[in-house]
């Protein structure tokens, strides 16, 4: 992924709120999931990371006093005025991926048979 529309996984659009740490240096960003997909997301934030940096993500599902959070490591592969494209990498946690899965199947609506087929394939090309 190098850029908001090169998109291999569908993006469901919906808004959480996301905590974002740079990896290197502990700086923290506040924002709102625009777009998340089962490999990344689009943050809308006032002042993003630049391209490239390593960040630990949090998103708030249902709030942050509700418990539900996806945590994953992710890297900004794209920027611009109203935010940053996040593409997750790394090792997710059961927990996490069972959230985020149903995060995203619960809001795909019309599109939960393609979300459904690109899970499947994901899991099977990481098996190989």
């Amino acid at each position: 992924m190098t850029g908001k529309d090169s998109r291999r996984y569908t993006r469901i659009v919906m808004a959480v709120e996301a905590e974002l740490e740079e990896v290197s240096s502990g700086e923290l960003r506040i924002g709102k999931t625009e777009c998340v997909s089962m490999k990344g997301f689009f943050i809308d934030c006032d002042h993003g990371f630049p391209l490239y940096t390593d960040c630990n993500v949090t998103l708030f599902i249902g709030g942050r006093d509700s418990g539900l959070r996806v945590s994953v490591k992710c890297r900004v592969t794209y920027v611009d005025g109203t935010g940053m494209g996040l593409e997750i990498f790394g090792h997710l946690f059961m927990e996490s991926y069972a959230h985020l899965h149903r995060l995203v199947l619960y809001n795909a609506a019309e599109y939960v048979d393609r979300v459904e087929d690109e899970i499947e394939t994901h899991i099977q090309h990481k098996q190989y």
